[in-house]
């Protein structure tokens, strides 16, 4: 009897691990042709870990530091499979809060009431500008997260900072793997620059870059705190895989913005004078930017390109700008350009986050600008200026300096979504806004590496 009793709790720790297992390898198989099949079987999955909860064959914290690498795992993949696992993870937490609940009190929430404050302001600026509740469900991650995060505090849930780092850089890395063997089969084009590489996780090359970005600037993260991915050697190997990665899909400015984390953790690496340190890597600096312009043929479209609507604006050669307002760069300077004109006339109160876009491509369209494709300003800091005027852009500037401040582990993520938001509004759109703002709360849940 005792035998039996054993191989049935043998079969069951057996299962659980498969259908952990199975979790994993459906969620990085979830395309967009794929996970309307596969979602039913990431739900029929976990409703048999909850099930194995309730039989006692799981325990509670097991199941909820399953759900929370999961969570992360999921990131990079297709976003509906994201928002499932949140959802079934607050579900959960919910439905046993009685028996998660703790007697401890002084629980802080700030860093969650910060975004909290954040996505009302976004709502009281939709509504304001007549939008209501239009586009609002972009930014239900900013009410989400942080009623995730609560809850976690409340239940005292550890998070483990490395082993979470470690868990989306392994996340990235499967999305790679499966999106080289996709794009061999199935791209047009894998020898020269792909900014398609990822379309096949319905991402563009600037957004899959930096997923590719945030992971090696995590791998940095973790050389500086004396910890690794999976050893010094092999960290670095991947690293360069990851850099190669993102010059081979054209992520401009997440090249730039990893080379100066890079810089950043070289500085904090190396015990010299302050100075010496300063001189090596601005000499160093020099000679990466200088070979990225001679070898990367992305680097040096930008440059040429860069070159070519400066000297269309010193000559004022309006006509060109307006025959050739479909060319990337030029797109870019003329939303600048009418960015900071609308800017002056609506400092105050801004035009509404989800008026940006269409009130400035209109503008820019009924100059005589035919060719232009409607585009949002390219600049985070800038859409939020715009969009939600002086008090949001205010706030926002806020939530980034009270977190270099209170979180300076925190720093290399902090300084790569810096960077990327000169040239990107990567915040106006659901995987932007996920992948900030979740580590933007797992950093500052614990303020230490753990």
């Amino acid at each position: 009897m005792k035998k039996i009793e054993l191989s049935i709790k043998d079969l069951f720790k057996r299962n659980n691990k498969l259908s952990l297992y199975l979790t994993y390898i459906f969620i990085s198989i979830s395309f967009p042709l794929t996970y309307g099949l596969l979602i039913p079987v990431i739900l029929g999955l976990f409703t048999y870990q909850i099930y194995k909860v309730y039989i006692n064959k799981l325990k509670t914290t097991d199941f909820l530091e399953n759900c929370w690498f999961i969570l992360i795992f999921s990131l990079v993949f297709f976003r509906s499979v994201h928002t499932i696992v949140l959802l079934i993870f607050l579900f959960f937490i919910f439905i046993k809060r009685n028996q998660l609940a703790s007697n401890k009190t002084n629980i802080s929430f700030k860093f969650e009431n910060y975004i909290l404050i954040f996505f009302t302001l976004i709502v009281i600026d939709n509504f304001f500008h007549g939008n209501f509740f239009k586009g609002l469900d972009t930014y239900l991650y900013l009410l989400l997260y942080p009623i995730l995060f609560i809850s976690l505090r409340k239940i005292h849930f550890l998070i483990s900072l490395t082993k979470t780092i470690k868990v989306f850089i392994s996340s990235v890395f499967v999305s790679l793997f499966y999106l080289t063997i996709l794009n061999i089969f199935y791209a047009d084009n894998i020898i020269t620059t792909n900014i398609n590489f990822s379309e096949f996780l319905d991402l563009s090359h600037v957004y899959y870059g930096m997923f590719l970005g945030l992971a090696g600037s995590l791998l940095v993260y973790l050389k500086v705190n004396g910890a690794s991915y999976i050893s010094k050697r092999i960290d670095i190997f991947l690293f360069l895989i990851l850099l190669l990665f993102i010059i081979y899909i054209g992520a401009r400015i997440s090249l730039i913005a990893v080379i100066l984390v890079t810089l950043l953790g070289i500085y904090n690496l190396v015990h010299l004078e302050w100075y010496k340190k300063v001189i090596i890597l601005i000499i160093i600096a020099i000679g990466v930017f200088s070979l990225s312009f001679k070898f990367i043929p992305r680097v040096k479209q930008g440059y040429d390109s860069i070159t070519d609507v400066y000297k269309f604006v010193i000559n004022k050669k309006e006509d060109d700008l307006k025959n050739y307002s479909w060319e990337n760069m030029n797109q870019r300077y003329l939303v600048l350009d009418y960015t900071i004109k609308e800017l002056k006339n609506n400092l105050v109160l801004g035009i509404g986050i989800k008026n940006v876009k269409d009130v400035i491509s209109n503008k820019i369209i009924e100059d005589g600008h035919l060719h232009f494709e409607p585009l949002n300003t390219h600049n985070q800091y800038l859409h939020f200026f715009l969009g939600m005027g002086i008090f949001g852009f205010v706030y926002f500037i806020f939530l980034l300096f009270i977190f270099l401040i209170k979180v300076p582990q925190g720093i290399y993520f902090l300084l790569f979504f810096l960077i990327v938001m000169l040239t990107e509004s990567i915040l106006v759109r659901v995987k932007g806004i996920s992948l900030f703002f979740i580590f933007y709360l797992i950093f500052s849940y614990n303020r230490k590496v753990v």
